[in-house]
């Protein structure tokens, strides 16, 4: 099945879990929690609580929130992930394999550093932080 959601306005909540298919939210305002056993999720998102969990499918998120206030979670064990940020996002970033080790930069491109940097990595002085987890491709580039 396919869920396709527009606009969540300020304030909502949205809990979604599911074993196959996709989500597509253009619009969250609010707080989310995204599962799915096997399928793509697909999310425009300018709030800053936001956890997203796949077994199998791609995660497509553009953060569009000016701050993480709570820790952001994407996870997939066999899926990409796709993110977009506000160039001055604050944050921590963590990446982890699913068996919870850092992962170094292969499989990995982050446009402020391609593949070369620390894990976790401070970014713009940030304190909260931004996680991820996955075994597979993970693209990290700007919103322009």
């Amino acid at each position: 099945s396919r869920i396709n959601i527009g606009e969540l306005t300020s304030g909502s909540q949205i809990y979604v879990k599911g074993t196959s298919g996709s989500i597509n939210i253009n619009g969250l305002n609010g707080k989310g929690f995204l599962e799915m056993t096997s399928g793509d999720i697909n999310v425009t998102t300018y709030s800053d609580d936001l956890k997203v969990k796949t077994t199998s499918g791609d995660i497509n998120i553009s953060y569009q929130s000016p701050a993480i206030v709570n820790e952001t979670i994407f996870e997939t064990n066999s899926g990409e992930i796709n993110l977009q940020i506000l160039g001055n996002l604050s944050f921590i970033l963590r990446i982890y394999d699913t068996s919870g080790n850092y992962r170094d930069g292969r499989n990995i491109w982050f446009e402020y550093f391609g593949n070369s940097f620390s894990n976790p990595l401070i970014v713009n002085s940030g304190s909260k932080y931004l996680t991820i987890k996955s075994n597979s491709d993970i693209s990290i580039s700007l919103i322009k």
